[in-house]
């Protein structure tokens, strides 16, 4: 009988042009073994050079999976699980992948409808997410010659950042500091079936970055760490943080807060999985609200958005006005 090209397989980002493949050594070649192929790194996304395991689950039978909720692991170069599990001639299995194996994600198993991802991304949750499946994977009769199977991961997140720099004018010659930063009403909630989201519950939370004093660097500017959120029609969300104005003897020449409702305009309307979206925002002396009455109100921070090459590339653009909480 024709051979099967497939049994079960570990990891490819779809986003990566750079590949690399390993196969899982077994004395017997009836066991079901693991492959990986994987793709670009960035900070701390799942790539082939820092992949620890992944989860598996599937089998060939509605009523035992034989595989549930096992861990894969990497050791050099290869995959390992026990106990091992070998093929049934003439049968036809079913696979489905992740990981990590933890932080915020619940998963089960239906032969029928696949894998379910039951995902929190919120703050103590800061991880990617990848999935793959095989269906249809049929063991061959003469299956100790039965070909490895290609799971193709894919990214179910998205991630966004923010980027702040400094206006030369108002600013240039100054030490301009931000803490506390926080990026508030995005949810963070949300079921996958069979890779595919089934929407996005209303649990809105805060995100955060900055807990200590963080400069602005005149030249590179300062960005956050990139949150891993869940892919959503984008509202109106808001940001605040704390800023600090210092000359070169240390005195404080301002500090109060900035403050921003995103989006206001643009065509950035929804978070689209395996995108990262940029927020990029020019802070000038004017934007920071010292509370102080008597000051002139900030002047509204304007944000541009850009999509980081890393990951598939979304498109558009933001400008974001930022009230002010204070009169003239």
């Amino acid at each position: 009988m024709k051979k099967s090209l497939m049994m079960l397989g570990a990891v490819a980002m779809v986003l990566a042009s750079c590949t690399n493949e390993e196969v899982l050594n077994v004395s017997d070649s009836r066991a079901i073994g693991f492959s990986s192929f994987v793709g670009n790194n960035t900070r701390a996304d799942i790539t082939n050079d820092a992949f620890p395991e992944f989860i598996v689950y599937g089998g060939y039978d509605a009523t035992t999976p034989i595989f549930d909720k096992v861990k894969v692991t990497n050791s050099g170069s290869d995959w390992t699980y026990t106990p091992p599990q070998y093929w049934v001639a003439g049968e036809t299995y079913k696979f489905a992948a992740y990981a990590p194996a933890d932080d915020g994600i619940t998963a089960s198993w239906n032969h029928n409808t696949g894998l379910t991802l039951n995902v929190n991304s919120d703050m103590s949750n800061q991880n990617d997410l990848i999935y793959a499946a095989a269906d249809n994977v049929s063991a061959d009769e003469h299956i100790q010659n039965q070909s490895a199977v290609d799971l193709e991961f894919k990214h179910l997140l998205s991630k966004v950042s923010f980027k702040f720099t400094k206006e030369n004018a108002s600013l240039g010659a100054q030490k301009v500091e931000m803490s506390n930063f926080k990026v508030s009403g995005i949810n963070t909630e949300s079921t996958w079936v069979a890779g595919t989201q089934q929407g996005t519950s209303d649990t809105p939370v805060d995100y955060t970055a900055f807990g200590t004093a963080s400069e602005i660097d005149g030249t590179d500017g300062l960005t956050t760490t990139a949150f891993y959120v869940i892919p959503q029609t984008i509202g109106t969300f808001n940001i605040s943080a704390d800023v600090t104005v210092t000359d070169d003897a240390n005195t404080v020449i301002k500090e109060g807060t900035i403050t921003a409702t995103v989006p206001t305009t643009g065509n950035i309307t929804q978070w689209v999985a395996q995108n990262v979206y940029v927020y990029t925002a020019e802070i000038k002396m004017s934007s920071i609200d010292d509370g102080d009455p008597d000051t002139p109100e900030p002047t509204p921070i304007v944000f541009s958005g850009s999509v980081d090459d890393n990951w598939t590339s979304g498109s558009g653009n933001i400008t974001v006005d930022v009230p002010s909480d204070q009169g003239n």
